[in-house]
């Protein structure tokens, strides 16, 4: 992902709906998980950690470790004061030994990998037995386009792929569903309809941008009703997977 979009995440990624949305389903999904194992200290993997946000809020549950790839992407996450608990690395290697981790999260990053299988490799490695992992996935390849491009998602993935692959791995999948399945109606025809039109000198431009207050509150109160159905139903459509995928206990 080039330097112009990790400078307009970090300026948005604390007030823009979908990572709003999106950190209220990884949160209350976690916090299930934890109140169902008794609330022990967990210690958890931000694997593709982008500028830090959502590990700056995972501390509620234990130690966070938060790993990527580039340096203007620590560099972010340090500014939110995440400090030594922060390391350079790939989620092809991940560096943590073995059985570490209690859970791990990894959002919209295996898209952005050419070997993703080796990556779900490394996050079943450093999982502990029993350990949760939290993944979330660009979904139907028909949605590809610009925002494609302009943050380097190289996979869209349909659910029975994501299904094997985890098997494949060893990981037993709890939970499968779309997500970001409300807005569908509204944003396919305008990644169809963009990807019909002429192409133009422009770099490719992402969907992440600064959204009117107004605007910004409605989309993020869908995403948040979302947040709420999901733990209950699986959605049968959206621009998203997420996942929790848990490794064999023993």
């Amino acid at each position: 992902m080039n330097a112009r979009e990790y400078e307009i995440m970090y300026q948005v990624e604390d007030e823009h709906w979908w990572y709003v949305g999106m950190r209220s389903l990884v949160l209350s999904t976690l916090t299930r998980l934890h109140r169902a194992q008794g609330y022990p200290p967990w210690l958890i993997l931000d694997a593709g950690c982008g500028t830090g946000a959502i590990a700056a809020r995972l501390k509620q549950f234990g130690r966070v470790v938060a790993v990527d790839l580039s340096n203007l992407a620590l560099h972010f996450s340090q500014r939110r004061g995440l400090g030594g608990r922060l390391s350079q690395g790939s989620v092809t290697a991940v560096p943590a030994a073995a059985n570490t981790f209690d859970g791990l999260i990894s959002l919209d990053v295996l898209c952005s990998v050419p070997d993703d299988n080796q990556a779900l490799a490394e996050f079943y490695r450093v999982l502990k037995p029993g350990g949760v992992a939290l993944l979330n996935l660009p979904a139907l390849e028909w949605l590809r386009g610009q925002h494609d491009l302009a943050v380097n998602i190289l996979h869209r993935y349909a659910p029975q792929k994501l299904q094997a692959q985890l098997s494949q791995h060893g990981f037993t999948v709890e939970k499968m569903s779309f997500a970001n399945s409300l807005l569908l109606p509204v944003v396919a025809p305008y990644r169809l309809a963009t990807n019909w039109l002429p192409a133009t000198a422009d770099a490719p431009k992402s969907d992440v941008y600064p959204v009117p207050k107004p605007l910004n509150a409605v989309l993020g109160w869908i995403m948040g009703l979302e947040a709420n159905l999901i733990p209950r139903v699986s959605l049968p459509l959206g621009m998203s997977l997420f996942v929790v995928a848990r490794k064999k206990a023993g």
